[in-house]
């Protein structure tokens, strides 16, 4: 009579493969998905920056671009005026966006928390 079914060794020689195979690509696909959220936060980072130009072209009177002036817009008020349509939620509510205008009237931008930033309208 013929067994129909597989011998011990056959599945835990299974089981070792599916393992050593794991431990093999868990580490490369975490990797993977480290890199993507950091060019999603990276990509969020350029939007806002864009976003905010918008804002400041939209309230010019407001935001005079002189050399050394700086600026600092809360990402709230950036969604409270419907400039912002992307979720920005990863974004710390406390965070705002420092602008600083250069010797060549060129915007420089970091995001800060409100503690560090005075010039806030």
């Amino acid at each position: 009579m013929k067994n129909k079914g597989y011998t011990l060794i056959e599945v835990l020689a299974v089981v070792l493969l599916l393992g050593l195979l794991s431990l093999l690509v868990t580490p490369k696909v975490l990797e993977i998905k480290e890199k993507k959220e950091k060019e999603l936060y990276e990509n969020k980072e350029k939007i806002l920056y864009s976003n905010t130009d918008t804002y400041i072209d939209n309230n010019k009177n407001e935001y005079p671009i002189r050399s050394g002036n700086v600026f600092c817009i809360r990402i709230q008020d950036l969604v409270d005026e419907n400039i912002l349509s992307v979720d920005f939620s990863d974004f710390n509510q406390n965070q705002v966006v420092k602008i600083s205008v250069d010797e060549n009237e060129k915007f420089i931008y970091n995001l800060v928390n409100s503690s560090e930033c005075t010039e806030i309208k």
